[in-house]
């Protein structure tokens, strides 16, 4: 009896052994993956320029950047800033507008719309597959020069990436959720830069996963403010 129990006492730690190599190997093998991952974050340097409309003239900045350019694909929501018409008229250009602003320049040959009831919101444009502009700023005359909006320039070989596949989306007509972004996190300068499209990215749990790190102030400016869900997590950090 005795032997018995001491042989099944040998089967258990044998059996406890493999199951243990098992989960280091597992946990090895995790570990792995997860320094993979941090090594796949891409790295690059580049600038950044902000400007601030109506006092920073994002206009002449806009056309500035057109006419220094041979290509430019730009995504935006209203166009009718007529020395930015004129100017990349000039371009190898593709342009996308929401509908209810497509009677605006219909007459250029090189713009889409949707056509599927959603609205396409974004204002960000390429130009030579180097730098791009982005922000809450739309080429539009009453943006220019009356309200209060952002103009970013950024040079970027990752930021160029994202956007152009994001564009060849809308130009393909894809309107709606498209595929996922994939180089949403980069360093840029040393520092972690994170870059979403709505909706298929979710942006607003982004938001609320940023807005739940906060301990001492958040401060935001939005032209509209509809989300309840981020609207409770404010209620919750004040």
């Amino acid at each position: 009896r005795s032997g018995k129990c001491y042989n099944k006492g040998l089967n258990t730690i044998k059996l406890h052994f493999k199951a243990m190599k098992k989960i280091i190997f597992i946990l090895l093998f995790l570990t792995a993956c997860s320094v993979q991952s941090i090594k796949e974050i891409p790295s690059e340097n580049g600038t950044i320029e902000v400007y601030f409309c109506p006092r920073d003239n994002c206009s002449a900045v806009l056309e500035n950047l057109v006419l220094q350019s041979k290509k430019v694909d730009c995504a935006v929501f209203e166009l009718n800033l007529p020395n930015v018409i004129n100017v990349i008229q000039k371009t190898e250009s593709r342009i996308i507008t929401d509908q209810t602003n497509y009677n605006e320049i219909y007459y250029l040959p090189f713009v889409k719309t949707n056509k599927k009831g959603q609205l396409m919101h974004n204002k960000f444009c390429i130009f030579d597959n180097s730098i791009i502009t982005t922000g809450s700023f739309n080429p539009t005359e009453r943006c220019a020069y009356f309200n209060n909006n952002n103009l970013l320039v950024i040079k970027s070989k990752t930021l160029v990436g994202n956007y152009n596949k994001e564009f060849n989306e809308l130009w393909n007509g894809n309107f709606g959720k498209g595929i996922t972004t994939q180089n949403t996190q980069f360093y840029f300068n040393g520092y972690l830069i994170e870059n979403y499209f709505c909706p298929e990215d979710w942006c607003a749990n982004k938001i609320i996963k940023e807005l739940s790190k906060a301990n001492q102030s958040v401060y935001f400016m939005t032209f509209s403010f509809t989300h309840e869900m981020i609207g409770d997590v404010l209620v919750n950090l004040h």
